[in-house]
């Protein structure tokens, strides 16, 4: 907050919530995603609780060049922050491994409801 302009308003009271956060993760998970989870494990350890398969494995710090003959840019999303611990070892893993089958996805059947309870 020290580098917010005088004139901005923001909220001093805010609720603090501590009940577990139950967040579903897998492979499709990636970039900004994986660093928003990143922190949240890093920060708030018991708190995020990551439910699925491991994440796709790229963070949000892309490798950018331009394109040759021309004026546009690409962007890579580069494959390892530097944690430790493991939190980030091919993807980032859950905390409760997940992994629906085929037959109970032509069921609809979501047995993510049964671990979580």
């Amino acid at each position: 907050m020290d580098t917010l302009p005088a004139d901005t308003l923001y909220k001093k009271d805010l609720p603090l919530f501590t009940q577990p956060l139950f967040i579903l993760i897998g492979e499709e998970t990636y970039s900004a995603e994986e660093d928003f989870l990143i922190t949240l494990k890093l920060h708030f350890p018991k708190r995020a609780i990551l439910i699925g398969m491991p994440t796709g494995g790229s963070t949000g710090t892309p490798f950018v060049r331009q394109l040759p003959y021309h004026s546009s840019y690409y962007r890579i999303c580069t494959r390892k922050p530097c944690l430790s611990n493991g939190l980030f070892d091919n993807g980032i893993q859950p905390d409760i491994f997940y992994e629906i089958n085929i037959e109970d996805h032509l069921k609809g059947i979501d047995r993510i409801y049964n671990i979580i309870e």
